[in-house]
């Protein structure tokens, strides 16, 4: 038997690249099913009830290369932003007028150029 000893910073880093790197692999395979996951499937990731699989595929890709990103630095601030930011749209999409504006394809005639003040 080994003992080993390291600083309990660098354990909770250990410790969060696990739970993070479970994470990814459960969106990644979420974002291969032809149909939603339930809520309860979900559970501490029912944010996610609002992305498509087209969404979950990219949230997979973006979390993986966090989590290398995030090894490499030994420091789990990059893969913590990119789920805040993540989360902060799911929160937009639950409203139907912010996804509204967020996902509709607006069409150049919708614009006018604004002059510039005197």
């Amino acid at each position: 038997m080994t003992l080993i000893m390291l600083p309990e910073r660098d354990l909770n880093v250990l410790d969060q690249f696990a739970h993070w790197s479970q994470v990814q692999q459960r969106i990644a395979v979420m974002a291969t099913r032809a149909a939603p996951a339930s809520v309860a499937e979900l559970g501490d990731l029912a944010w996610l009830r609002v992305f498509d699989s087209e969404d979950l595929h990219t949230l997979a890709d973006e979390l993986h290369g966090a989590l290398i990103a995030g090894l490499a630095d030994q420091d789990t601030d990059v893969i913590v932003e990119l789920v805040s930011d993540w989360r902060m749209t799911a929160r937009q999409l639950e409203d139907p007028l912010r996804k509204a504006v967020l996902l509709d394809h607006f069409r150049e005639s919708d614009f006018e150029d604004a002059q510039a003040p005197e």
